[in-house]
């Protein structure tokens, strides 16, 4: 493993106050000005200027050992914010027409009843596959499931693989159904809960993370999010992340605090350390970091024979340990800086229609808010949409299908 150090007295790497401090005045200014204008603070331009506007902040006046940034990361932290608030704003004040079969109130509840058994049945085949599966690879059923994902991939069975499948919609399903008749049923409790099971059992972190925002998003909707549940809510998440270092045991005398200075800050510097060239990535066909769920499928189909597949970088040293570099380290990987800055009119004009669809209380937008609400939230920490293009997909087509009306007919 390569080590990449950075030297602190390097010329480049000096404080550049004047260049944060402008950024920090930009930031400031489309905070306001986004919740000024739209009165809302889950406007994708208020969330995205807001955050990057504490994390600066926070990085610049609070001690916490890791390296400084330099001009380059604010310049690109400018190509990403202004285009990408900007068309947030504007389209989230157009309005578009909707075609008919997507504005019902209610997701599909005979749907619900029909599809609620046969979910509950392979949710709970998976945990038992998933603690058979487990018992040869860790001392735990999380620590096992880690280890067989991340180093013998190969050894899960095909059935494990379509039960995870299935878990998905489970999840989603859940999400879609949250303030419907349908969550007074104990088909729902139960496919609830097996749900968080299953999200426990696999340990991962940004798995937690989506399902947990989605309900964040989903009670702030319906008038249901207050302080208390927001308290309890930030305290549940960090007991699920102490919990699941321990369990995992690859804490590696890393401390908690340790982990939240990773999980929060150090992809900054990392990203930094791209832009700066500090760190070696390999050559790769221009366009497999940011599509390589699409290249993937062209592999499965015999059709990437003059692909050079993208190889994520090695951990980055900034001195703690990281493997993650924020939403925009495929663009640039890619694109370079004007990467950037494409994506950035891509997503925030896409979100702008998303909320101006969620706002006139079109429920299936609504839930496709909440599902990808994630995204904008921990944007700072890597890309949730393209990186995890497949499972974005699924997303939407088990939220389409929900709403959808079928006929059912007695045999």
């Amino acid at each position: 493993m390569l080590v990449y150090v950075r030297e602190i007295h390097d010329c480049r790497y000096g404080y550049p106050f004047v260049m944060v401090l402008l950024i920090l005045i930009i930031l400031l200014f489309f905070s306001v000005l986004s919740y000024w204008y739209t009165r809302s603070a889950v406007h994708p331009a208020f969330i995205t200027s807001t955050l990057w506007l504490i994390l600066i902040l926070v990085y610049s006046l609070i001690p916490h050992g890791l390296y400084p940034l330099s001009a380059k990361f604010y310049y690109a932290i400018a190509l990403w914010c202004i285009p990408f608030c900007s068309c947030a704003l504007i389209f989230s004040k157009f309005r578009f027409a909707v075609p008919a079969y997507f504005t019902y109130s209610c997701p599909n509840i005979k749907l619900f009843n029909k599809i609620g058994p046969i979910l509950l049945v392979t949710n709970a085949l998976l945990i038992v596959a998933f603690n058979t599966l487990a018992a040869d690879y860790g001392t735990n059923i999380v620590s096992g499931l880690r280890n067989v994902f991340m180093y013998s991939p190969e050894e899960v069975p095909r059935q494990i693989s379509l039960l995870m499948y299935l878990s998905v919609f489970g999840i989603v399903t859940v999400i879609t159904y949250m303030y419907t008749p349908v969550t007074r049923t104990i088909k729902y409790k139960l496919l609830t809960f097996s749900s968080l099971i299953i999200l426990m059992c696999l340990g991962n972190k940004g798995g937690i993370a989506g399902p947990a925002f989605a309900v964040l998003f989903m009670q702030y909707f319906y008038g249901k999010l207050n302080w208390k549940k927001i308290v309890v809510f930030l305290l549940i998440v960090i007991g699920l992340m102490t919990a699941m270092v321990l369990i995992r045991a690859d804490a590696g005398g890393v401390t908690l605090a340790d982990y939240i200075i990773i999980y929060t800050l150090s992809p900054l510097p990392a990203f930094d350390m791209l832009l700066n060239h500090d760190l070696t990535v390999l050559p790769a066909t221009v366009g497999t970091a940011t599509f390589g769920s699409f290249f993937k499928v062209l592999h499965a189909l015999g059709l990437d024979a003059s692909v050079v597949p993208f190889v994520p970088p090695d951990w980055a040293y900034v001195p703690l340990p990281t493997n993650v570099f924020t939403h925009m380290y495929s663009f640039y990987l890619d694109f370079g800086y004007g990467g950037i800055m494409a994506f950035a009119i891509f997503f925030g004009s896409a979100w702008g229609i998303l909320y101006n669809l969620m706002k006139r209380h079109i429920r299936l937008f609504v839930t496709v808010y909440a599902l990808f609400f994630h995204s904008l939230l921990l944007s700072f920490f890597a890309d949730f949409v393209f990186t995890f293009m497949s499972l974005s997909i699924q997303y939407l087509f088990i939220v389409h299908l929900l709403y959808l009306r079928f006929k059912f007919r007695p045999a």
